[in-house]
């Protein structure tokens, strides 16, 4: 997974020392512009809003269909149909722990699955 890293940030140091050594790509946001710009083109419209933020894969999965009551009106309901929502990356802003990461993509993957 790719880490969006900001070493001025206290929060965003004491993060890397939960993660698993290897196996990941971690950005220095303000030092390393190179990487950023690669980044950005890689992943245009996923701007870190605060650090760490971890880029997470989301496999394909089917959303169902949702009703929406806006009030107590019973002609106030809106129906948003099922749909199928392709593959794509996320940012995880701000997680406290590797450990947060993981139950994320583990949320991801049983969404997927079912």
């Amino acid at each position: 997974m790719i880490i969006l890293h900001n070493r001025q940030d206290r929060a965003s140091r004491e993060f890397l020392l939960t993660m698993p050594e290897a196996g990941h790509e971690i950005i220095e946001w303000y030092t390393e512009p190179t990487k950023v710009a690669t980044y950005m083109a890689e992943h245009p419209g996923l701007s870190p809003s605060a650090f760490p933020s971890v880029v997470l894969p989301v496999p394909a999965y089917r959303e169902p269909e949702r009703t929406i009551r806006h009030s107590e009106s019973p002609d106030d309901i809106e129906s948003i149909p099922a749909r199928d929502v392709p593959a794509h990356c996320e940012l995880l802003r701000c997680p406290t722990d590797w450990a947060e990461v993981e139950a994320r993509v583990k949320a991801e993957e049983e969404r997927a699955a079912s």
